[in-house]
């Protein structure tokens, strides 16, 4: 089984839809961090490099395979530092951050967390700053009840339905980047699951104050 690392850098843009000044609403296959310009990138685990160029819309990206159905990609890269076929190990510099990315406002890493073909969040499977095996996220739903509403910021996501915050003042739906970004700072969970558990979760506040 592949053991992964996830770079400790803040998030600025997570996994999910969100909606772009050029591009409208999007669904966001990874997620971006901040990065200074030209600040290496180093790879979240051992591998071999599968593909490194230049994409329309990616930018210059760098794909590495870990084994066992599991990828990763790196975009919006100044430099890229590795070619296809390189074998990396964990924390090697694979990349220099850039915003070469299509739409891009600042250096950034858009990480893409691949299992079996299918992008996925890295936040559900990886902690920042840690090494730990891939694995499947744990039942969300078993972990937020009221209670937990009465004393923490929690974010709520899915596919369809966007992503939202739940609180102690009710349920209110982010609408933009600015505003995910923003909620960083104050949110004590991030959950992300399916449109149902999205509701479910939603449904603990129904009646409060919106």
């Amino acid at each position: 089984m592949p053991f992964l690392r996830l770079t400790s850098q803040p998030l600025t843009s997570p996994y999910g839809w969100r909606v772009l000044p050029s591009a409208g609403r999007t669904f966001h296959k990874g997620a971006d961090f901040g990065f200074s310009y030209r600040m290496p990138i180093s790879v979240c685990g051992d591998g071999v490099v599968t593909e490194a160029g230049v994409h329309r819309e990616y930018g210059k990206y760098v794909r590495v395979d870990h084994g066992a159905g599991v990828t990763t990609s790196y975009h919006s890269a100044d430099e890229l530092c590795v070619k296809v076929g390189d074998r990396v190990r964990l924390g090697d510099t694979i990349a220099l951050a850039g915003r070469s990315a299509m739409g891009a406002t600042g250096p950034h890493l858009h990480l893409g967390l691949w299992l079996d073909g299918q992008h996925t969040d890295p936040l559900q499977y990886l902690t920042p700053g840690e090494t730990r095996p891939i694995r499947e996220p744990e039942a969300a739903t078993a972990s937020i009840t009221k209670a937990d509403i009465m004393n923490k910021i929690i974010r709520i996501q899915s596919t369809n339905r966007g992503i939202a915050l739940l609180g102690p003042w009710g349920y209110r739906h982010l609408k933009t980047d600015r505003e995910v970004a923003a909620s960083n700072a104050i949110i004590d969970l991030h959950l992300n699951g399916s449109d149902a558990e999205f509701d479910a979760w939603k449904s603990l506040v129904s009646g409060w104050q919106k």
